[in-house]
């Protein structure tokens, strides 16, 4: 993606389901990196400070990544597939896959 401006409402979306279980790990450090690196070419000094808990709601966010991917059903498939391997990166908690219910059906 090129639209840099997308950067924080993805982060967002994305930190939403990481947080959720209130710990980062490792790998999902890492997926978050390689993430924000491949879709917006971004390296790892922008990076570092989009991966923090929010506390807003994400609404906002959702309908902003949701026009990013317009009627583009392959990558926001892709969305939702990178989502899911985050969060069993880790091991499933209730709530992270909560989030990942609302992003879905936000973005479908």
């Amino acid at each position: 993606m090129e639209n840099k401006a997308l950067v924080e409402p993805f982060a967002n979306v994305i930190c939403a389901v990481i947080y959720k279980d209130s710990k980062v790990s490792s790998t999902e450090k890492e997926k978050f990196f390689a993430f924000f690196k491949e879709e917006f070419g971004l390296n790892e000094t922008e990076i570092e400070p989009l991966l923090k808990e929010n506390s807003t709601n994400i609404q906002g966010d959702l309908t902003l990544v949701k026009e990013a991917f317009a009627n583009n059903i392959s990558q926001k498939a892709k969305f939702m597939q990178y989502l899911n391997g985050l969060i069993y990166s880790d091991g499933v908690e209730d709530g992270e896959y909560e989030v990942f219910e609302e992003i879905r059906e936000a973005l479908f």
